[in-house]
């Protein structure tokens, strides 16, 4: 089962989303003047599958993704209804600007976007959203400056925020202050890590390539950023390992040998879904106790899901039934994805 299926199928019922911001844009569906939108929401993630999913992006690249955005779409008119898609998934904010960026231009140089509020639409309707245009070599020098912060370390291991004028990067955690990326000019500032009279390096993103292996100030800052992010990564290997045991015998007491039937059955299930997902089917790197007691489980998980059995909450977070449209207008798809 792969990480985001995993994702989809049994930790997305447990996420919290906090919406951030409403970006539309007009499109043509089906031969249809329509107005698509893509409302972007931060995912608030249990403490338990935040640490799974740092140990995800340790040890393969990419944890579950912090940001999603749920695609809808209507009529021009501004009371025309709704008609939801699925969620598209981003490992960051600035990865979903702009990844729906290109999304809002298609094979276009430029298109217009609205910035609208993630309000009900009753709180908003008499208040017009702020437009922007952007352009193919704007979302152009976005991608190069992902580059940069890819270049740092997993996307999970870093602070990565901003909008589409100016992004910010630095490693979590450490004392390093933070490489900013002036996307208007196309200019990148890399502070000095050798002490407040240090000297950084300011100059053109994409000029930064050669300036990482000419430039002093930024050689330094990127084995320092480096050093960090493998320090993290190793404690987030160790984290999730201890977190692990920690969940298999809190269970387990929680069980108190009732059998493993119902909802009981439902959440084993989830949980050794989520341990084999970081662990391995052996659930290699945690102590023989607790690798026993849930092997026990993963075997009554095989046989119950050969007949059939477990998972009532299945359906949770996945398709809901399609809506009513005054007109009947209903799309197959929205800008690429399945429509409910």
């Amino acid at each position: 089962m792969r990480d985001l299926s995993v994702f989809e199928r049994i930790v997305q019922p447990s996420v919290e989303r906090i919406p951030l911001l409403d970006i539309q844009y007009q499109s043509v569906t089906d031969g249809r003047d329509c107005v698509v939108s893509h409302v972007i929401s931060r995912n608030v993630f249990t403490d338990f599958d935040v640490k799974l999913s740092r140990h995800l992006a340790a040890v393969r690249g990419g944890g579950f993704p912090a940001v999603s955005s749920t695609i809808r779409i209507r009529d021009v008119d501004p009371m025309a209804e709704w008609v939801e898609g699925r969620s598209l998934h981003f490992a960051s904010m600035p990865h979903a600007l702009r990844g729906i960026s290109q999304r809002a231009l298609g094979k276009r140089e430029r298109a217009k976007i609205m910035l609208a509020s993630t309000e009900t639409v009753a709180s908003i309707a008499d208040l017009a959203a702020p437009e922007r245009v952007i352009e193919r070599c704007e979302i152009a020098a976005f991608g190069a400056a992902l580059e940069v912060c890819r270049s740092l370390g997993a996307t999970d291991f870093l602070e990565l925020s901003g909008d589409f004028d100016m992004l910010m990067v630095k490693p979590s955690g450490g004392e390093l202050a933070p490489i900013s990326i002036d996307l208007f000019r196309g200019m990148v500032n890399v502070p000095a890590t050798l002490g407040k009279g240090g000297e950084g390096f300011v100059g053109p993103l994409y000029d930064l390539r050669r300036g990482q292996s000419d430039d002093p100030a930024v050689r330094g800052y990127m084995a320092a950023a480096r050093h960090r992010v493998s320090i993290a990564k190793e404690d987030a290997v160790m984290e999730f390992r201890a977190a692990a045991e920690d969940r298999i015998h809190a269970f387990d007491r929680a069980l108190s040998g009732r059998r493993l039937v119902g909802h009981r059955l439902d959440a084993v299930m989830a949980l050794v879904a989520r341990l084999r997902t970081g662990l391995g089917d052996e659930l290699r790197g945690i102590s023989e106790d607790a690798r026993i007691t849930a092997l026990d489980w993963a075997d009554v998980v095989s046989e119950q899901a050969a007949h059939g059995a477990g998972f009532h909450g299945a359906a949770a977070g996945g398709a809901s039934a399609r809506p009513a449209r005054p007109n009947g207008y209903r799309p197959e798809r929205i800008d690429g994805v399945e429509a409910h």
